[in-house]
């Protein structure tokens, strides 16, 4: 069998733009991924902003959310492993990104106990305060992340990116990328043991 065979990783991109630089990271990510490991990219686009108006109940009380972010949360249940994309939006996550989060922790949670990385490029201080962000709520979440390597990047770095496609350019950065890749591995299979 084989090296993280039966691993599932599921990769989360805070923006929506369609030349995404961050969503670019996750194909990035993409072409890293070892033999036997799984990675999916999620599409977080069509969730609606989070109103517990929108949430039912079912039989014995429990809570039943509408198709898409039924979906969304079984897509999250159903991964071993998330790798987040995050640009910084005033220091802090996007609006897509938080609401995803906070869609599939209603409960029961459907992030708890996952291992998780975090890359993102971003502007002036690249992605690092989104990052520290995510963690926080990653605690409430019990999200365990990775804590090295640090995988951020400065947008504005010329010739970094192709911001027509949003795909990383650099042979550095794209290893950068797979180092994270390499760690989330090992530290899925780690706390799977």
């Amino acid at each position: 069998m084989a090296p993280g065979s039966g691993i599932k990783i599921l990769g989360i991109s805070g923006s929506l733009r369609k030349a995404s630089l961050n969503t670019g990271l996750l194909r990035s990510a993409e072409k890293a991924i070892p033999e036997g490991v799984e990675f999916t990219i999620a599409d977080i686009s069509g969730l609606p902003m989070l109103n517990q108006d929108l949430e039912g109940k079912g039989p014995n009380g429990v809570i039943e959310f509408p198709e898409v972010v039924e979906a969304w949360r079984k897509q999250v249940a159903g991964a071993d492993a998330i790798l987040f994309s995050s640009p910084e939006y005033n220091y802090g996550l996007t609006a897509a990104l938080k609401n995803a989060i906070d869609w599939a922790s209603r409960p029961p949670n459907a992030w708890d106990d996952k291992p998780a990385a975090i890359v993102g490029a971003g502007g002036g201080v690249k992605a690092y305060q989104s990052n520290r962000v995510l963690r926080l709520s990653g605690i409430f979440l019990n999200l365990h992340f990775i804590n090295k390597p640090e995988t951020q990047f400065a947008i504005r770095d010329p010739g970094l990116f192709d911001w027509s496609t949003g795909d990383l350019l650099t042979e550095e950065g794209n290893q950068r990328v797979a180092d994270t890749v390499t760690a989330l591995v090992a530290w899925t299979k780690r706390l799977q043991q």
